[in-house]
């Protein structure tokens, strides 16, 4: 009985042996690997107003004497392609530097282990769970199962400093897929999913370029909009999480300041758009 039992616990410690050694580390920076994400809005009842826009990392920059790989952002519907910042992984540590930045930041900690958190400013995102899924033949961690090894998060786009985009009632920046090459290698099942939005643009590898983003001064109550291309009118809403415009404004390269000093304390949605077409959203907490 007890060689029975001996028996028993070989196979299934060699079982567990087994599987652990089919788990290695899938790194986010990779350059074969595109991502692409959909910008979904509500417009109506069950009419979203969709917008897509596809992140790759592409050739390599210096910032303070540390290597970094460039990251690039496609804007689908205008087919505009700008340098989004830089990113590095070491130890399991992703850190970006947004343009026109010098600062990096850490964005992802794949070492965490349940009870973790990840420092964010003042605060915490705390590790509930862990789980393991297979991706492209495989084995990647799972965090909380919002976040996965080498893919990033899956409710906003994984440059977020660090998870700063939210999925709100299906409104905001949602994981539409990751390719490699012309292969799907991991993809939503939501109703936005789209395989073929960015069909035919290229990101090249170029210097100089700008992406378009938002700085929220909270002493101030400002928000600036920067980056935004010379000649060019812009219309800045912000939107509560019921869907309510809270402002309009218009904006362009020097008229791209907007105050908000009368906005009620909270959660709010900001959209940035371009003749009707959304080009860039996010949330800013006042």
């Amino acid at each position: 009985m007890k060689t029975k039992i001996l028996i028993f616990i070989f196979i299934l410690c060699f079982s567990c042996f087994l599987k652990a050694q089919e788990y290695e580390y899938v790194s986010i920076v990779n350059e074969e690997y595109v991502w692409s994400y959909c910008d979904v809005w509500r417009v109506g009842f069950d009419q979203y107003d969709l917008n897509y826009f596809q992140l790759q990392i592409k050739g390599d920059t210096v910032i303070a004497d540390i290597n970094y790989k460039k990251v690039y952002y496609n804007n689908c519907l205008l087919n505009r392609v700008s340098y989004l910042g830089a990113i590095r992984e070491e130890d399991k540590k992703v850190y970006v530097v947004r343009s026109n930045e010098q600062q990096e930041k850490l964005t992802y900690d794949f070492n965490l282990e349940v009870g973790d958190c990840m420092l964010i400013d003042d605060g915490c995102y705390y590790i509930s769970k862990i789980d393991m899924v297979e991706i492209d033949g495989k084995l990647r961690k799972r965090f909380n199962n919002s976040i996965i090894e080498g893919i990033g998060i899956l409710s906003g786009n994984f440059f977020v400093f660090p998870f700063d985009s939210v999925l709100l009632y299906e409104i905001g920046i949602c994981f539409n897929y990751q390719k490699k090459g012309s292969e799907i290698v991991y993809k939503t099942n939501e109703f936005y999913f789209n395989a073929n939005e960015c069909d035919g643009s290229s990101i090249k590898d170029t210097k100089g370029e700008n992406s378009i983003h938002v700085i929220f001064n909270q002493v101030e109550n400002q928000c600036w909009i920067n980056g935004l291309l010379p000649g060019e009118s812009y219309l800045f809403e912000l939107i509560d999480l019921n869907g309510k415009r809270l402002l309009t404004t218009s904006v362009d390269k020097y008229n791209n300041c907007v105050n908000v000093n009368n906005l009620t304390p909270g959660l709010s949605i900001y959209r940035l758009s371009e003749k009707t077409k959304t080009i860039l959203s996010g949330t800013i907490i006042k």
